[in-house]
């Protein structure tokens, strides 16, 4: 699959400081389930484990950029659990979408403070897909909050996002999982954190849940393969929550956190083989 480039810079590669394997992390799409992902975070950063790169897809690029920003994971998770849908999106009259995120734009501007993908580290690449080639697309420089928005335009949902010449949407159309473009971009060992639907017992109480459950589908059968092209994999067991169900965001938090810390032996163990615990 052609990956194209926003932006057209160098990718980031090269070995980790001390010319030691470098690790990457990848984040996957699930829109209110990829909340699990802040509890994950919130392991690996109390282990003070390496991450030379994060990759993100949807909401996986909304959450790598707050912790790529160095914001507190902990005040994160208390803040989502404080919010609804109501102070994120507001109905439109569709033209390109029901909705318009316009109320998770204004908060993410408040969060990251007009931060360009250059002030991050780790280093972060979010995906995309060009609604006008059927492309997919890596961002990985200039104002980080349009590219982190037109990431996680879930079509339908969400308007696509234009940015740099090209029509934008949800990475997950193509690259629900990005744990081969993670590789692609000269990380040697991947972690993946995979918070998709596996879809046994879905529930689809909502016209967003069935565009949502569809989604995911059809992301994962493109990206059949990518959670196996993992170092190792992290699933969080997140029940029959779906994506539209953000009131569940303390649970989704704890179980993010338990699914890594039940993978801490084999991290530890795949770090030390590697020399890069510290």
């Amino acid at each position: 699959m052609a990956v194209k480039s926003s932006g057209g810079v160098s990718e980031p590669g090269g070995a980790a400081p001390g010319g030691h394997p470098r690790v990457g992390l990848a984040l996957s799409g699930g829109a209110a389930r990829g909340l699990a992902h802040l509890g994950v975070l919130q392991v690996l950063s109390q282990e003070r484990f390496p991450i030379d790169l994060v990759v993100g897809t949807s909401i996986g690029a909304i959450v790598g950029a707050l912790f790529a920003a160095g914001l507190d994971l902990n005040l994160l998770a208390g803040l989502v659990t404080r919010l609804n849908w109501r102070h994120l999106v507001r109905v439109v009259v569709p033209r390109r979408a029901l909705l318009d995120p316009i109320g998770l734009e204004r908060l993410l501007e408040l969060l990251l403070r007009e931060k360009s993908f250059q002030d991050l580290s780790p280093p972060l690449v979010v995906t995309a897909v060009d609604l006008r080639s059927g492309r997919p697309v890596l961002i990985r420089e200039g104002p980080l909050v349009s590219a982190v928005m037109a990431s996680a335009a879930i079509p339908a949902i969400f308007p696509p996002v234009e940015r740099d010449g090209l029509l934008l949407a949800d990475g997950g159309v193509l690259l629900r999982l990005p744990v081969r473009v993670t590789r692609s971009l000269g990380c040697d060992y991947v972690v993946a954190v995979d918070v998709g639907t596996d879809g046994r017992d879905t529930k689809v109480a909502t016209v967003w849940d069935s565009l949502m459950t569809a989604l995911d589908i059809m992301g994962r059968e493109i990206s059949r393969g990518e959670a196996q092209a993992a170092d190792l994999l992290i699933r969080p067991d997140l029940g029959r929550v779906t994506g539209s169900q953000l009131q569940w965001a303390g649970w989704l938090i704890k179980r993010g956190r338990e699914a890594a810390e039940r993978a801490l032996p084999a991290l530890r163990r795949d770090l030390a083989r590697l020399g890069r615990l510290r």
